[in-house]
């Protein structure tokens, strides 16, 4: 259910800002489909938003992640994503090779302060190489976290191999526990493959297990609150730092996002996601991200 065009790699995830004619600073940065170059015109940033090192974006902010998508293929045929037929794929000899990706990340990771690697589809299990990839920037020093976006597909069969050549944790798109909505969603029947390969994961330490869900309006919008718990109980909440996370996504198009937490849930702001939440906390101060506004009111 990883939906993301490839390939590409993409720098940082701050949320992007529109900018006015009016804008002081000129746009160093042209972004298309593929990778972002610099225009060679830009002059260069004011000093005061110059960095000694690292990358610096023209809002001042660093970018210390790097997503890089590894194909645009999947397996998956999510009604959010692409039509039933699929779409038309790019053929192997215009994906980035092993050997490329490795060279992106070691100059991500030695020269421009990338701490974080992140790969992406598509869905990047369909890569017959990943084992190699991830080999390879584990390599690195310093050496980067190294996550995975996945629908967790055949990834039961690879966890273990997957942990042992350096992969840290992995975040999973899930969006029901329940087989005939897995089946409308994604019109595929593969709901106990994804579980298996969840669990798989946890028990390789491919920790902490982030589950990244999609509500639609009338298909699973009612199952959050159901789905949150499962992810609880399971312990695929963790998130580094402490955090409890899971996130939803309203339906296209997106809403703005907040962040629930112990505090908001005692006003019962987010109705039946706190009740859900209550009772799994244990110290920590959870974090469920939901479109601002009443929880059932998706776009």
């Amino acid at each position: 259910m990883t939906g993301d065009p490839g390939p590409v790699a993409e720098l940082g995830e701050a949320p992007r800002s529109r900018l006015t004619r009016n804008t002081a600073y000129p746009k160093a940065m042209s972004v298309s489909l593929g990778m972002p170059t610099v225009l060679r015109s830009a002059p260069a940033l004011p000093p005061r938003e110059r960095s000694a090192s690292g990358l610096l974006d023209r809002f001042g902010r660093t970018a210390t992640d790097l997503r890089i998508s590894l194909t645009d293929r999947c397996n998956l045929r999510c009604t959010y994503c692409m039509p039933a037929e699929g779409l038309p794929t790019q053929p192997a000899s215009s994906l980035l090779q092993a050997e490329e990706i490795a060279r992106l990340a070691k100059i991500a990771v030695e020269s421009l302060g990338v701490r974080q690697v992140r790969f992406t589809g598509g869905e990047p299990l369909l890569r017959k190489d990943l084992l190699d990839i991830i080999r390879s920037v584990a390599a690195l020093e310093p050496r980067p976290e190294i996550s995975l976006t996945t629908n967790a597909i055949g990834l039961s069969a690879r966890a273990t191999d997957l942990r042992a050549a350096g992969l840290d944790r992995i975040n999973v798109s899930l969006d029901t526990v329940h087989a005939a909505t897995f089946l409308e969603v994604t019109r595929r029947p593969f709901l106990q493959r994804v579980l298996d390969g969840i669990d798989a994961a946890a028990a390789s330490g491919l920790t902490p297990v982030k589950i990244n869900a999609v509500l639609l309006r009338g298909v699973n919008d009612d199952e959050a609150p159901e789905l949150l718990a499962w992810a609880l109980e399971r312990g695929h909440h963790q998130a580094s730092g402490g955090n409890d996370e899971f996130r939803l996504v309203g339906g296209r198009p997106h809403r703005s996002f907040g962040a629930v937490t112990r505090r908001k849930c005692a006003g019962n702001e987010f109705g039946e996601f706190c009740e859900v939440s209550h009772a799994h906390w244990r110290g920590s101060d959870a974090v469920v991200a939901v479109p601002v506004g009443e929880h059932h009111d998706l776009a």
